[in-house]
């Protein structure tokens, strides 16, 4: 059985470049499997509309 801990917790990360978020960058979330995504890192998609992130959406 995995030992969760809150140093495993992998919701501060963006998930295409794998950088911590520090509130700095714009982050968006992909709306299938719920992993976060700094903006610019995902072309900047409109955050009003339905995102899903590349691996969702292939």
């Amino acid at each position: 059985m995995w030992d969760i801990c809150p140093e495993n917790d992998l919701t501060e990360l963006c998930h295409n470049c794998g950088e911590k978020s520090n509130g700095q960058k714009k982050t968006i979330q992909c709306d299938v499997c719920d992993r976060w995504f700094h903006m610019q890192c995902v072309q900047e998609p409109d955050p009003i509309k339905s995102y899903s992130c590349a691996v969702c959406t292939f």
